[in-house]
């Protein structure tokens, strides 16, 4: 086996257990990436039926709308910029449609590719966006803004993969990957052992740092900045300190609400929790230690 980056045949172990019982995990000694070694999720079927909102469920597109929908203002916010009135968006594995429905008012046009039948109708029809099956329905070298959210770590082969949409980018289109992050304060700040084992898990073949996702997007031909973002609060990561599992639902870890209400201070705790993870998250990006990072960049 050899790295998928750099070809590199120096792989390491980095961890034999995996979320649901045993598997390896290698990471190459002169890239950074990091690989799952084994038998691969059937991502349609297998992922959508263990993993969403409400961990070990099968999740509706309706309900990852919803659980999703409210999150999307941090990628607008990062993206908008780029915009004009004449720009078209184009996200590969829209899911239920949560970032086109964000989008959609910000540019010309936003368009989906959607493998899941079920989750592209309830994207079209939720969004009003057109939500396709595969690329090859749309015309090529019309799109300004190219997107994957937390979907490259899902690809058989990334590389192979996102070179073959970038025929459907304009010449000085963008590109935009967000990924999970190696960096991942869990992982790097707390150490965490019972989360490292909840973090590598069946269904995500790559684990990226902002090393190796540099080196994707550089191998593709693009040029850009990478960015640290971090969507789970700091009540979250005292969770996993304190109990060493995850939260129910992500709804509980995505939102700055205080567990508990004392009659005494009904809404002084939740204000206190706001403001505490939005200093929390402004630091962890700092330091480079956040659970995702972002690349959006240009061909040079």
């Amino acid at each position: 086996m050899k790295c998928l980056l750099c070809g590199s045949d120096y792989l390491l172990t980095v961890t034999t257990e995996l979320r649901n019982g045993p598997g390896e995990v290698l990471r190459c000694g002169a890239c950074d990436l990091e690989m799952l070694n084994g038998k691969l999720v059937d991502y349609a079927q297998a992922y959508r039926d263990s993993h969403g909102p409400a961990l070990g469920q099968r999740s509706t597109p309706a309900e990852l709308f919803e659980a999703y929908r409210p999150h999307q203002e941090h990628r607008v916010a990062l993206l908008k910029p780029l915009f004009t009135e004449t720009t078209r968006v184009l996200e590969i594995g829209c899911s239920a449609g949560q970032f086109l429905d964000a989008i959609k008012p910000h540019v010309k046009e936003a368009v989906g590719v959607e493998p899941d039948p079920e989750a592209a109708a309830y994207a079209r029809e939720r969004s009003g966006c057109s939500v396709y099956g595969s690329l090859k329905e749309l015309p090529k070298g019309t799109f300004g803004l190219l997107c994957y959210f937390q979907v490259v770590e899902h690809l058989t082969n990334p590389l192979e993969e996102i070179r073959a949409a970038l025929p459907y980018l304009a010449p000085e289109g963008v590109l935009c990957i967000e990924l999970p992050s190696l960096r991942d304060p869990l992982l790097t700040v707390y150490q965490n052992a019972a989360y490292r084992k909840f973090y590598y898990h069946e269904a995500h073949r790559w684990y990226f740092s902002p090393k190796s996702l540099r080196a994707l997007c550089e191998q593709l031909g693009f040029a850009g900045d990478i960015y640290g973002v971090q969507d789970y609060t700091f009540l979250n990561h005292l969770h996993w300190v304190f109990t060493g599992r995850p939260q129910a639902s992500c709804e509980e870890g995505l939102v700055a609400k205080w567990p508990a209400h004392p009659p005494q201070l009904p809404e002084v705790l939740d204000d206190f929790a706001v403001a505490v993870d939005q200093r929390y998250k402004t630091f962890l990006a700092q330091i480079g230690c956040t659970e995702n990072i972002t690349f959006v960049g240009k061909r040079p």
